[in-house]
């Protein structure tokens, strides 16, 4: 018992700290039991986004709430949300960009084309 709860509070660790700008999947194999891989990849890091979103939002309105100078200035506070917001989309977009194209396995993607559905070069259905 003490082994197993030494090796989830192990997991919760790692995976936290690999989760701190990346989702990042840390499972460690183990005869007992096996990881819950039913919620795709795709969703898991959305889900990720959102949360990371939602996060940068409370900062954001924690940090502009709070009487701090220069933050208690409008325009200074208008540029400082830009930059954070701007830099969080530029982030996903490049993010988005990386594991599209110059990825490793970026023909694992599936890729949307006028005539259907394509993975790499091998067509999984027609557009309807």
């Amino acid at each position: 018992k003490n082994g197993t709860c030494f090796k989830t509070l192990y997991l919760c660790v790692l995976n936290g700290l690999a989760n701190i700008f990346s989702h990042n999947f840390v499972y460690l194999e183990d005869d007992s039991s096996s990881p819950n891989l039913e919620v795709p990849t795709f969703c898991r890091q959305l889900i990720f986004d959102a949360v990371f979103l939602v996060e940068n939002i409370c900062f954001v309105i924690f940090g502009c709430l709070s009487n701090i100078k220069p933050l208690d200035e409008p325009k200074v506070m208008v540029w400082i949300l830009f930059i954070i917001f701007g830099s969080h989309i530029t982030g996903l977009l490049i993010k988005i960009i990386y594991y599209k194209f110059l990825h490793l396995w970026k023909d694992l993607t599936v890729s949307v084309k006028k005539d259907g559905l394509y993975r790499g070069n091998s067509k999984l259905s027609k557009k309807t």
